[in-house]
């Protein structure tokens, strides 16, 4: 099974519709679903530039704005009645933000507005596997459940309690009552994390991926993918909670936390995620080259794993003249 949050929930959907011989099931947790004019907004003013200065303000900058995140949605109005109704996060959960979007530098636009672009209605139409569509009470886009066109009788909605032991444990089920025994995980080398957890770097043909998680158990594993700008770390307390019944395998997208940035990426000085630039980006699944998954000349983000840990890899394909550099050399895993 795939899980998906946010910007990820939009990969785990194009992902399911498209292999549903390596997908059980999908959980999609708060998919957006913009309209119009919401998309043309956050387009225009959610997504500022980055850029380092001298004096280091930047630094205070991104850790105001991420903070805002948790108040305001958008983090840009600050108004009474779009302020949140959430706990502020604590200064650890602030920090660690704040360095993912350190470790993604300007390019964290390309996933965001990916998110703000992708239209899931086409990739709904089209999958055949179980999709629950999901949210928390307190989640900023559990009212894009009430958006969602007409269902098929295999794809569902559920409004889930914020209490996160209910909230995983609904999620652990629904992937275990979608189980397939013919799963038979290759063997991979994996480092132990101080949570208890392990973490690996896998090579695909878009770069280098981090990947925390486990492969204890005979299971098929639940793959998850976290929204961005995060890592998977963001993601910790659902990977331990579903760890204790299952492989789980939890990606740092390309661009994000310790995975590579997508080859050919270069940071911009001047880069608006509305022009010819930002439309460089197409998902296409392996083997299966030439057919378009996606709407054309609309940019979305990518995310790529190797054949050991089952997962279809996705390639990333650039426009005419985009300069693509050689192949780096694994890196060395701590």
């Amino acid at each position: 099974a795939v899980y998906g949050a946010h910007t990820g929930a939009a990969i785990a959907l194009e992902l399911a519709a498209a292999r549903s011989d390596l997908v059980t099931a999908a959980v999609l947790d708060g998919l957006p679903i913009f309209t119009s004019a919401e998309r043309d907004e956050l387009l225009e003013r959610y997504l500022p530039s980055f850029e380092p200065t001298e004096e280091g303000s930047h630094l205070v900058t991104l850790w105001a704005r991420y903070r805002d995140q948790h108040v305001y949605y958008p983090w840009y109005d600050r108004r009474l009645d779009v302020r949140m109704d959430i706990p502020m996060p604590s200064a650890c959960h602030i920090h660690d933000g704040v360095m993912d979007l350190l470790r993604a530098g300007d390019g964290y636009r390309v996933a965001y507005s990916a998110a703000f672009r992708h239209v899931p209605a086409g990739a709904l139409e089209r999958a055949e596997v179980p999709i629950a569509m999901v949210a928390r009470e307190d989640d900023l886009l559990s009212t894009h459940l009430e958006r969602l066109p007409e269902l098929k009788g295999s794809q569902q909605t559920k409004l889930l309690p914020r209490g996160k032991d209910a909230w995983a444990n609904w999620i652990g089920d629904f992937a275990a009552s979608h189980a397939r025994g013919d799963h038979a995980a290759a063997p991979a080398t994996w480092d132990l994390l101080d949570d208890g957890l392990s973490s690996t770097y896998v090579e695909t043909s878009s770069g280098q991926l981090h990947v925390r998680g486990t492969t204890r158990g005979a299971a098929r594993p639940v793959v998850l993918f976290h929204a961005s700008p995060t890592s998977a770390r963001a993601l910790q307390s659902l990977t331990k909670k579903l760890a204790t019944t299952r492989p789980v395998i939890a990606f740092d997208t390309l661009g994000n936390g310790e995975s590579d940035k997508p080859r050919g990426y270069a940071r911009p000085t001047s880069w608006d995620p509305r022009g010819p630039r930002a439309r460089i980006w197409r998902l296409q699944i392996s083997k299966m080259m030439g057919e378009d998954l996606l709407p054309t000349r609309q940019q979305f983000c990518v995310v790529s794993a190797c054949d050991p840990l089952r997962i279809t890899e996705c390639l990333l394909r650039f426009i005419q003249n985009h300069r693509m550099p050689g192949r780096r050399t694994p890196k060395e895993i701590s």
